[in-house]
């Protein structure tokens, strides 16, 4: 997939979150797995500073979330991250954004 192919692709994605993408889930079923999964890990995990890795689309989709981004900003957070971008969350609330 060229360059030009794979941005048209991650536009669709963001931009359609129920898409299924190369016949898998979609944005908005991988956000909510995520949102599960960190929900688990935060809960057996009280108290206690916690590291998640991910990859960027799961990333900006969490952080928009987070931040009430919609789906017109979505795009533009996505071509705001820089690669190994980070974010730290505190609670439900974004200490440092992921741009």
């Amino acid at each position: 997939m060229s360059k030009e192919q794979f941005d048209e692709e991650k536009k669709r994605q963001l931009t359609d979150l129920t898409y299924h993408a190369f016949n898998r889930e979609s944005c908005e079923e991988a956000l909510s797995r995520f949102k599960d999964g960190v929900s688990n890990i935060v809960k057996d995990n009280e108290g206690k500073i916690i590291l998640v890795v991910t990859h960027g689309t799961i990333l900006n989709l969490f952080f928009a979330s987070l931040l009430n981004i919609g789906i017109d900003g979505l795009n533009e957070l996505w071509k705001k991250t820089d690669f190994c971008a980070y974010g730290i969350v505190e609670g439900n609330t974004v200490k440092k954004d992921i741009i």
